[in-house]
């Protein structure tokens, strides 16, 4: 058996295939068997309300165990992921060779589509958007934009061999999901963000300017956890590309006395009076500002883990479902707002890390370790929006993005947390279109865009590479 996807079929060396996910069923017996004989340590009963703070309590666990044992079926969860539109096609990535990249692509029946592309985070996947993709990519209020989309994981759309009906794409991130992971080291947000704009190069979204402007594609982007990261690495290396990102996570920097003197002094005032001195930072985010320095203080060992002895921590990931699902559990539950997650949601959120093996997810910690400091203190001039959640769990003041990007939308939600796209999928939909709706209607590059795609595609239909419409590749893990 291997530990990661294999292809039964052979691959075009260039064009996006349709791809067919499938865990071989010795594979998920392998599973079950080493659920069966897992060894579960001692509970040392913490008091009622504080049962997690040890990590994931002995009760959840056994009760996952028991779901996977005797009622979930990972045949109907496999089918519902089936009947969004998966492809995956061939990247070359500079210094890393050729790496299949598994994305959703749900292209829209709407001509004025803009590609969009949205990326996931740890321990996230494609399917974390799944709730967003069609109302993204064919809203009901026609005055809203629709999105062609490319994500590290999301999107919706219609299964089968053929072509999808919209101009969405998920991108499964290198070593995440059915992507397949580098194979030496480097490979961080940086490259994270090359192999994604070569994608959307790839899917033949680009943008034919005047003779005297080179041709370049355009697209919008959206992230949260390290799609955050990656999306300010897509806006630093194809500013010309990426017209304006979306974010619902903001890590910065906080303001120094030398580079933002005023917003130094709005903080030391804050925190010194509790955010009652006027003119200073609001009560409610000096409490965001200390839940960031609580969640630093406690929440933050399985970072020091990932990113300094991430191969150590992949044995134990790797062979045991346990052990993996346990370490994925504790933060779905502490980084969210009281989300009531449903076993099924649990474990299919765990297969997609456990069928691949989770080692390429947790070890991105560490390729991208180097690049937090440029990543959250460098300039940008490409337009952010912010969509800041309640329970998120770093809650920096709103005016912070703009020592990153100009801000140019900003909004605030009084419920949910790290996982937005699924906690609030209609929330953070409404946010995107509202303002990439904005931006369009201010960007003039964008607007001649959108007219030449619907001056050449017509009402009916939309751009985009041409695709294999045969029988999917079909992928499994274990033979």
């Amino acid at each position: 058996m291997s530990d990661t996807p294999s292809q039964e079929r052979g691959e075009s060396l260039d064009s996006p295939q349709p791809y067919k996910i499938h865990v071989a069923s010795k594979y998920l017996d392998l599973t079950t068997q080493k659920f069966d004989i897992a060894r579960l340590p001692n509970d040392f009963g913490q008091p009622e309300g504080e049962e997690w703070a040890d990590g994931t309590p002995k009760r959840v666990v056994e009760e996952l165990i028991d779901h996977w044992q005797e009622r979930f079926d990972w045949r109907k969860q496999e089918a519902a992921l089936n009947r969004l539109p998966n492809f995956r096609v061939p990247i070359e990535v500079d210094g890393f060779g050729t790496l299949r990249i598994h994305f959703l692509w749900q292209r829209s029946s709407r001509p004025d589509a803009i590609p969009l592309i949205m990326v996931h985070g740890w321990p996230g996947s494609f399917w974390e958007f799944s709730k967003m993709i069609e109302p993204l990519a064919n809203p009901l209020d026609t005055s809203m934009p629709a999105f062609n989309v490319v994500v590290p994981s999301y999107h919706t759309g219609s299964g089968g061999g053929g072509a999808p009906n919209n101009n969405e794409h998920i991108y499964s991130m290198p070593g995440y999901a059915f992507s397949d992971g580098p194979k030496k080291p480097g490979f961080g947000a940086r490259k994270m963000a090359e192999a994604m704009d070569k994608l959307m190069k790839k899917l033949g979204y680009e943008h034919y300017g005047s003779p005297s402007r080179p041709v370049q594609h355009i697209h919008l982007a959206q992230g949260g956890d390290w799609g955050y990261l990656i999306c300010r690495y897509l806006a630093f290396q194809y500013p010309r590309s990426v017209r304006a990102i979306h974010v619902n996570f903001l890590h910065v920097k906080p303001p120094t006395l030398s580079f933002h003197p005023i917003k130094f002094l709005k903080l030391f005032l804050a925190m010194a009076s509790n955010g009652k001195f006027p003119g200073a930072y609001t009560p409610e985010e000096v409490t965001g500002l200390k839940r960031a320095k609580k969640f630093y203080a406690e929440e933050m060992g399985f970072q020091a883990i990932h990113r300094t002895k991430p191969m150590t921590l992949a044995y134990g990931l790797t062979d045991s479902p346990v052990g993996l699902l346990a370490w994925m559990r504790e933060k779905m539950h502490s980084w969210t707002d009281n989300y009531p997650w449903t076993n099924d949601e649990v474990l299919t959120w765990f297969m997609l890390h456990w069928t691949p093996g989770p080692h390429q997810g947790t070890r991105l910690y560490k390729e991208a370790s180097r690049e937090i400091e440029e990543g959250t203190s460098k300039w940008s001039s490409v337009p952010m929006g912010f969509s800041s959640f309640a329970k998120e769990i770093i809650t920096p003041p709103s005016d912070w993005a703009n020592m990153l990007h100009p801000l140019r939308f900003y909004r605030k939600h009084n419920s949910g947390g790290h996982f937005a796209a699924w906690e609030k999928p209609e929330e953070l939909t409404g946010d995107i279109q509202d303002f990439f709706k904005q931006i369009v209607g201010k960007d003039k590059v964008l607007q001649l865009d959108i007219q030449q795609q619907h001056s050449v595609t017509g009402s009916n239909s939309t751009a985009g590479a041409a695709v294999s419409t045969g029988t999917p590749a079909v992928v499994t893990n274990g033979a």
